[in-house]
């Protein structure tokens, strides 16, 4: 029921009018409804301990936001993604592989699209995403995923996938999608790679990737390439300035009456739509309960995949899932 309210409120004024992010959250709403035990679930109350505080944080920074359309777009992604790690655990079966599965099939539609957006000229594609760094933060924990499975398994289809899917973050130009792939990546292969030879191609692939968007790191053609380090700076600022923040959905209309200064031959304030950085974004909006919602619960995976002695797969995925939530763009997919 949860997982439906939260699809449901997709409808209101202002929380999106994009296809693609409404089918994707269709899609998120979909797992749940399906992997949901029909038999009463039994639930232990610290496995529900951070799904239930996120959406907690989330509707105190909603009750406080000045746009509820606005707000509803962050509620919306906190509740899906929260009900699914409930529905997941709630499970009597194991539905990761389908869940995945679909994952990566709608993942390989995103990067198909963004390849033939390059081919027709696109300079950075993001197929049905908002923007590049958005395309980016989806495709490259999933390229990892994959790219860990291709190395075990070393099967064509797999192999494919996982070439399709690293071609399409390097479609979108994203240097933090780039970041995430790489060291995701790295740290994934890191048991599979063996022999030199091994080692040799997987610099030969980074230094490929780095090299197709060498004018995005140069920042050449683009005065504001650097500009997030500014912006960093200005949200901090604001955050400490607002220890309650500012409501939920609220970091561009603050940003805009605050400006961020930028450095260059003409002093002059720009504003930001949104914090490039989750950590700073929701410690805007929603203050020091934000930056401890979304703090913990990544400290807290990180714990767990120690005690359980994860792969260096499992923890590839994560680090592909911390970079592009550090310097751009993740929750906001």
């Amino acid at each position: 029921m949860a997982a439906l309210a939260a699809l449901a409120t997709t409808t209101w004024h202002g929380a999106t009018e994009h296809l693609p992010a409404l089918a994707l959250r269709a899609m998120v709403a979909s797992c749940v409804v399906v992997i949901w035990p029909m038999s009463p679930a039994l639930l232990r109350r610290r496995d529900l301990t951070a799904p239930a505080v996120a959406v907690l944080v989330a509707l105190a920074g909603f009750l406080a936001a000045g746009d509820s359309g606005l707000a509803v777009q962050s509620l919306v992604s906190v509740v899906l993604v929260s009900t699914l790690y409930a529905a997941v655990l709630a499970a009597r079966e194991d539905h990761s592989r389908v869940v995945l599965a679909i994952a990566v099939g709608i993942a390989g539609v995103h990067a198909l699209w963004a390849v033939v957006e390059r081919l027709i000229g696109s300079t950075r594609a993001s197929a049905g995403f908002f923007n590049p760094n958005d395309l980016a933060a989806f495709l490259a924990p999933l390229a990892v995923v994959v790219l860990g499975r291709a190395a075990g398994e070393r099967r064509l289809p797999t192999i494919l996938t996982s070439a399709l899917l690293v071609v399409g973050v390097v479609s979108t130009g994203s240097r933090s999608g780039a970041l995430a792939l790489l060291l995701g990546g790295g740290v994934a292969l890191a048991g599979h790679l063996r022999r030199p030879w091994q080692r040799l191609a997987l610099a030969g692939v980074a230094g490929l990737v780095l090299s197709v968007g060498i004018d995005r790191w140069r920042g050449k053609g683009d005065s504001l390439a650097y500009a997030r380090l500014d912006i960093w700076k200005a949200s901090a600022s604001l955050a400490l300035a607002r220890p309650l923040g500012v409501g939920l959905g609220g970091y561009s209309e603050a940003m805009r009456v605050r400006g961020v200064p930028l450095d260059g031959w003409v002093r002059f304030p720009r504003t930001a739509t949104h914090a490039h950085s989750e950590v700073l974004n929701a410690w805007v909006e929603v203050g020091w309960l934000g930056l401890a919602a979304v703090l913990l619960p990544a400290l807290f995976l990180a714990r767990v995949l120690r005690r359980s002695r994860a792969q260096a797969a499992d923890w590839g995925v994560l680090v592909a899932l911390a970079v592009p939530a550090l310097v751009s763009n993740s929750l906001h997919v």
